[in-house]
């Protein structure tokens, strides 16, 4: 019995190493905004989830804001032959909601690093202690765009109207979970539509959504809900927009759209025919940036071809955090 006591203090910390690095006490504040950054590599049981429907431990209960207004966020994808593969995404809401960047590497799932608006966790701008981290172990449930390690990447913009599908046949998600659903699974986005194909999709009703979906094989498609429709609109140029109206039902030619963003940032991509480098897409993002009530939160460029990810938060262009996740070309 007495060895097993010797060995006991080097368990416990080898326990507590791996909570620190690798759980929600490996959290780190990066700025004052503030951005954490946080990794994940247990198993949140999202498989589990999407068999029977039931959250692992307890029901994600988000904290309710304010939805009456549209959300302001801008999309795109670059995909160019010429260039690296990327998607670029401002996410524009309130401006005292944390963000969290989260890693994540399910057993049975594709690795991937997502953002997170953390208020819907009830968290606010106060330092987040020690004791207060139980609700960070359902981040990965809320992931508000994000990559995966095949080079697919995902984000969703608010729309006027939508209705998710309703087949009794199917399990339905939430909104966001559906991004979970692609970054675990998908290898492609002819991948992550199949995936779509195969769930109901419950939307807020005050701010239904649509999803932008690219891959490192250069393919894109716009996601919308629309009499309870999946509709999938895919890229016919090596470029792609979304921002805050339904496509499907506009059908702009070129940069001829009612959003000023969507027009901008359509516009840069014709001309530089969806050759852009990460800086260069931080540049778009910054000039489709905006401020007042729904200010961008934050700024992300996701390097589908290499990995890289790029952040800024509160319209700082001058700070750029850097991150990468390891990207694995078979699927």
């Amino acid at each position: 019995m007495k060895k097993y006591w010797l060995i006991l203090p080097g368990l416990l910390a080898l326990f507590l190493l791996f909570l620190l690095t690798r759980g929600p006490l490996s959290l780190r504040r990066l700025d004052d905004h503030p951005l954490y950054v946080m990794h994940y590599a247990g198993d949140y049981a999202f498989d589990d989830y999407l068999r029977t429907g039931i959250y692992p431990d307890q029901p994600i209960t988000p904290v309710e804001t304010d939805e009456t207004e549209a959300w302001g966020c801008t999309t795109f994808a670059a995909l160019s032959m010429d260039g690296e593969r990327l998607l670029g995404r401002n996410f524009d809401w309130y401006a005292d909601h944390p963000a969290l960047l989260l890693f994540t590497d399910p057993p049975g799932g594709y690795a991937s690093v997502a953002m997170v608006d953390l208020s819907y966790l009830g968290y606010r701008g106060d330092e987040i202690g020690m004791f207060e981290r139980a609700a960070l172990a359902h981040a990965p449930y809320l992931p508000f765009d994000g990559m995966n390690e095949k080079g697919v990447a995902v984000g969703m913009m608010a729309v006027p109207f939508g209705n998710g599908t309703l087949d009794p046949a199917l399990r339905t998600l939430e909104d966001v979970e559906i991004i979970r659903l692609v970054l675990d699974y998908a290898a492609s986005v002819d991948q992550a539509v199949e995936l779509l194909e195969n769930y109901n999709v419950r939307f807020n009703p005050e701010v239904p959504l649509h999803y932008l979906i690219a891959d490192a094989g250069g393919d894109s498609a716009v996601v919308e809900y629309v009499g309870g429709e999946l509709r999938v609109l895919r890229n016919e140029q090596p470029w792609q927009v979304a921002t805050n109206f339904i496509i499907s039902t506009q059908a702009p030619r070129g940069a001829t759209a009612s959003c000023w963003r969507y027009n901008k940032a359509f516009q840069a991509l014709a001309d530089a025919q969806g050759a852009l480098s990460g800086p260069q897409a931080l540049t778009l993002l910054e000039s489709v940036s905006q401020a007042g009530s729904f200010p961008t939160i934050w700024s992300v460029v996701y390097n589908l071809t290499s990995g890289e990810v790029s952040v800024v938060m509160d319209r700082n262009y001058q700070q750029i955090y850097t991150f990468h996740l390891k990207r694995t070309d078979t699927p």
